[in-house]
């Protein structure tokens, strides 16, 4: 299971493509011309076999092992629920949102 978000700026993030059913047909990473706006956002759960997925993977062309090649092992398996996420949530992945989450975060504790 993975959590999705609709965002404004979705092709900073693994993008969900749906079919003409509603239902995740496949998952982008930083796409260009993004198929949808709702963005993974980092929440995940996995059983156990994961490991053996990620065993399997191989480093992106930016050198890095992407958590969307993972959740794809099981969208093409039929084995990957997306729930839709409206509550609060922040990004941290620009200088500007990580000031943005640690200010919300001190604020908390006021």
């Amino acid at each position: 299971m993975v959590c999705v978000k609709a965002v404004p700026d979705p092709e900073r993030f693994g993008v969900v493509e749906y079919g003409e059913d509603g239902l995740p047909i496949n998952i982008h990473e930083k796409p260009t011309n993004p198929p949808s706006n709702h963005a993974v956002i980092g929440i995940y759960a996995y059983p156990p076999d994961a490991f053996d997925f990620i065993a399997k993977l191989k480093p992106s062309a930016r050198g890095e092992y992407e958590i969307t090649d993972l959740n794809n092992c099981y969208l093409k398996q039929g084995n990957l629920r997306t729930v839709l996420t409206d509550g609060f949530w922040i990004d941290a992945g620009t200088l500007a949102t990580y000031k943005q989450a640690n200010q919300w975060a001190w604020s908390i504790n006021d």
